[in-house]
Formats: C-alpha cells, sequence, structure tokens
C-alpha cells in the first residue's frame, strides 16, 4: 500500500510541474504570472493566476482549461483570477473542480464574484502592468 501511494504520489508531483511548465509558457501573452502547488493530501492542484486586466479573463481560462482538461481524473484542479487595481488585488472569480471549470459559470458571468483580498499576495508580480 505503500508503494502505490508513494507512486502516486510522484505521478502527481510530475503532473503538477508538467502542468505548471504548460501554463508558465503563456506568461507574458493569456497573463502576467500563475503560480500553482500540489496538496497532496486533498488531491487537489490549486492555480492562481494574476492578469493584466479583468477583461483577459474569458481568453485566459479558456487556455487554462485546454491545459487541465486532459487531466481532470488524475487531481481536482481549482484555479482563481486576480488582477491589482488602486484599490490592491482584486480576486475575479474562483473555479473548483472540473465541473465548474468546464463550465466557467455559464449561468453567471466569468468573473462576476470579484472581492478585494486583504491577504498577502501569492504572486511575485506587484502590479498588472504589461510589460
Amino acid at each position: 500500500m505503500a508503494r502505490m501511494t508513494k507512486d502516486r504520489d510522484v505521478s502527481l508531483g510530475r503532473l503538477r510541474d508538467a502542468t505548471l511548465a504548460a501554463l508558465e509558457r503563456d506568461v507574458g501573452t493569456a497573463w502576467k504570472e500563475v503560480q500553482g502547488e500540489l496538496h497532496l493530501q486533498y488531491g487537489e492542484m490549486p492555480t492562481w493566476i494574476l492578469l493584466y486586466s479583468a477583461e483577459d479573463l474569458p481568453a485566459a481560462h479558456a487556455r487554462f482549461r485546454e491545459v487541465v482538461r486532459p487531466h481532470y481524473d488524475a487531481v481536482r484542479f481549482t484555479v482563481a483570477y486576480s488582477v491589482f487595481t488602486a484599490e490592491g488585488l482584486m480576486n475575479l472569480d474562483y473555479l473548483e473542480g472540473s465541473a465548474e471549470i468546464e463550465r466557467g459559470y455559464a449561468l453567471e458571468p466569468l468573473g462576476g464574484r470579484p472581492s478585494l483580498t486583504k491577504t498577502p499576495s501569492i504572486f511575485r508580480a506587484t502590479d498588472s502592468q504589461r510589460p
């Protein structure tokens, strides 16, 4: 049993590395920055994406979905989209699991749940300015 768990953990670690590498290839185009982690204890791969602008959200989400879709059976994905504003870091939306990621909130506008965060940012960048 321990061997099977270790093999799964290694496999998910490699999946996290490959997925994050694929998302990082879009830094500078689809988004400004991407951060990700693997929470083995929850079988979850959270991702945080810093956009240049809130208007970039639909295209950025389409690209994120394209990258993670082949791996829905392996791990539970979450994604948070954010942008820096004059007031601070604005969380535009948060999607959890393949159903929400696929739907992209077709029943309500993607980005329709913004909230200003008061916690320190996970991002290295301190603004959403294009280079």
